[in-house]
């Protein structure tokens, strides 16, 4: 708010003096029990319900992974010790570029926690300007 002009302090003063010296009305006798009768009381816990897509996604979830530990049991030996070789391999090649590798997802992991910090925030802000 701009600052205020002396005829505006001077009619704020007359409306706080106003208020100031208001004779105050004592409330009625059944007051405090109205006013207690019409607050809402609070609900109790919410009962925990499982709908039908949790289940569907933990049957799928836990099939997906029973389907993977199969599919890695019936790998044959032979081809087993050439995906190790090849893992040996590789990773002897990447060694030099660890470090490089470790610091680069450590700024992307960085950078991921501060947008969601950015984007709970930006949220949070919201809510409150849309509560008043």
């Amino acid at each position: 708010m701009d600052k205020l002009t002396g005829k505006d302090q001077a009619e704020f003063a007359v409306i706080e003096a106003a208020l100031r010296t208001y004779p105050l009305k004592s409330p009625s006798a059944g007051f405090a029990d109205a006013v207690m009768t019409r607050i809402e009381t609070l609900p109790g816990r919410p009962r925990f319900r499982l709908s039908w897509l949790d289940a569907a996604g933990s049957l799928l979830l836990s099939g997906l992974g029973g389907s993977l530990i199969l599919l890695w049991q019936m790998i044959p030996p032979q081809e087993m010790a050439r995906l190790r070789m090849t893992f040996l391999l590789a990773w002897q090649r990447l060694q030099p570029v660890r470090l490089e590798l470790a610091l680069a997802a450590g700024g992307v992991a960085v950078a991921m926690m501060l947008l969601i910090l950015g984007i709970l925030l930006v949220q949070a802000r919201y809510r409150l300007e849309a509560n008043g």
